[in-house]
């Protein structure tokens, strides 16, 4: 008799753990009916390359979903001089949200402006920067031209002079 009461009690704690178990996945069930899930596209990486004088950049779209996409951009010397604190403008219809490996200066009438990063302010001959980025809305069509708007310009010292004025003394 007591043996047969340990086996019912046994058996009744296997059924209630089944019960338990099915519960559990009818929760998780139920609840993933009702999040919210957004869609997501996986899409090919697209890339298109620029040649201008003495530089060639490669714009890469990374990844896309719905309205918005990850890319980056590639600018490499070309030429046999440093291109120093580098600056590139390019016309781009999506504003971007996020920059990495680069600063957003201006974004204005569809024209991006984008600067180095501390650490990768000059582009030795032969060498590359990349950056990144993630802009809205869905991507449309690559850029047609960039200019990199960091040139070395020869000056005549004289033409040039240093004025020094202290407002306040806190001596």
């Amino acid at each position: 008799e007591i043996d047969a009461m340990r086996l019912y009690k046994k058996q009744r704690g296997k059924r209630g753990m089944k019960k338990r178990i099915w519960s559990l996945f009818l929760v998780v069930v139920m609840a993933m009916s009702i999040i919210p899930v957004s869609e997501v596209y996986a899409t090919e990486k697209q890339s298109n390359t620029y040649v201008g004088e003495n530089y060639q950049v490669t714009f890469i779209v990374d990844s896309s979903w719905d309205n918005a996409y990850n890319a980056s951009i590639t600018i490499q010397n070309t030429s046999t001089d440093v291109i120093d604190n580098w600056c590139i403008q390019f016309p781009m219809q999506q504003k971007i949200d996020n920059i990495w490996n680069a600063s957003m200066i201006k974004y204005e009438d569809g024209i991006c402006k984008i600067k180095n990063a501390e650490w990768n302010q000059d582009i030795k001959p032969g060498e590359s920067v990349s950056f990144g980025f993630t802009a809205a809305g869905d991507f449309t069509q690559f850029p047609d031209k960039y200019s990199i708007l960091s040139k070395k310009i020869q000056v005549v010292p004289e033409n040039f002079g240093i004025e020094y004025s202290c407002d306040k003394n806190t001596n």
